[in-house]
């Protein structure tokens, strides 16, 4: 008999990644299956978008007779998660699949055709690099500084900068925030790829992965995964031309300080969450923020010299804070050369990191 028994709670952490992979609204219903391979000791689960495909592999126990089959990824999870961590078994019969799992028994029937199921595409082989797991964590920070405009799609994702000194990783919401991180990573050919959030969330938590890539795809590999992608069309915006020249850091803040001072400011109701940095006191920071429906006046300071000639800086407390959040430095840098141009952030100690927050513009700034 051709079968295969997995553990549930293996099936659940490999589903997990699989669903980012599956469109349940697709022009092609066959692809909110799981495209289920059984080898010797292996299975190979597949999901894919027509965009994105998703291939995983682990072990298990099988008859040693291969065979292969669709199942739908929605009935499969619901299945594994009510398994309660008991081992399914995966038997091949005349009419379809049956699984069972210590006193449950489901017959599954009239499952649709392997041949329906798009061709799988190959892994782009022509340029290749190795990613540890600083730079998948870069990619993961990267992704929290993603647009929500669906105007602008190419912000939606993050950007994967190959040189052939150095892999910068950057993103940007479109709007005020650019994130952005260089790695020691030189690249085999220069290039720009966009990643999308989905692909990222699927190698979050690998050691190392190897990166391919081409003119139309790329993909990552690791032991267990591999991630194939079209690649999507649209530019990156280019974020260092509005990075002004010449603006030297010229006030070094401890971060927690400054997280603990932008969560105050950001209590406030205002929807663009208005913030003051005012710098005028000697040896201090000052951050205020005003909320007129709450009739609140927040001020809070922070210890820190500035050295420039800016009065006082508007910009938003929560898009402040979100870039601090991302990093986990002990003293942040601030540039702050002109109140109606960006504020540049770096770290005192990795001249990698470079983030930029656009102003708040208003009459009296």
């Amino acid at each position: 008999m051709k079968k295969f028994i997995v553990s549930s709670q293996i099936l659940k952490q490999v589903l997990h990644k699989l669903g980012l992979a599956v469109n349940t609204k697709t022009v092609l219903p066959v692809l909110s299956n799981v495209y289920i391979k059984v080898t010797d000791g292996q299975l190979e689960l597949i999901t894919s978008d027509l965009e994105t495909t998703i291939i995983y592999r682990t072990e298990a126990e099988t008859s040693g007779e291969g065979f292969e089959f669709l199942m739908s990824y929605q009935l499969l999870s619901k299945i594994t998660t009510l398994s309660k961590n008991v081992p399914l078994t995966f038997s091949l019969e005349k009419k379809g699949i049956k699984i069972t799992g210590d006193n449950d028994v489901y017959e599954l029937k009239s499952l649709e055709k392997i041949e329906e199921y798009p061709t799988i595409p190959e892994l782009p082989k022509k340029n290749n690099m190795q990613f540890d797991d600083q730079a998948i964590g870069w990619l993961n920070t990267a992704l929290q500084t993603v647009s929500k405009d669906d105007s602008r799609p190419a912000t939606q994702k993050v950007l994967l900068e190959l040189k052939k000194d150095q892999t910068t990783i950057a993103s940007t919401d479109s709007s005020y925030m650019v994130f952005s991180y260089s790695l020691p990573l030189p690249a085999p050919a220069e290039d720009e790829i966009l990643i999308s959030p989905k692909v990222i969330k699927a190698i979050e938590d690998l050691k190392e992965v190897k990166f391919f890539w081409h003119a139309k795809t790329y993909g990552f590999e690791s032991n267990n995964i591999t991630v194939i992608v079209t690649r999507p069309e649209g530019k990156f915006p280019n974020f260092r031309a509005i990075i002004p020249d010449g603006f030297d850091s010229n006030v070094t803040i401890n971060r927690l300080e400054l997280i603990s001072a932008l969560q105050k400011c950001d209590i406030n109701t205002d929807s663009f969450k208005e913030m003051s940095i005012n710098l005028g006191k000697k040896g201090k920071i000052a951050f205020n923020s005003k909320d007129t429906s709450l009739n609140i006046n927040i001020n809070v300071e922070v210890e820190g010299t500035y050295t420039g000639t800016v009065g006082a800086i508007k910009c938003s407390s929560e898009k402040m804070l979100k870039l601090m959040q991302q990093v986990d430095f002990e003293e942040i840098e601030f540039a702050i050369h002109d109140a109606k141009r960006p504020l540049l952030f770096r770290s005192a100690n990795d001249k990698s990191y470079l983030a930029l927050l656009m102003p708040i513009h208003s009459n009296d700034n």
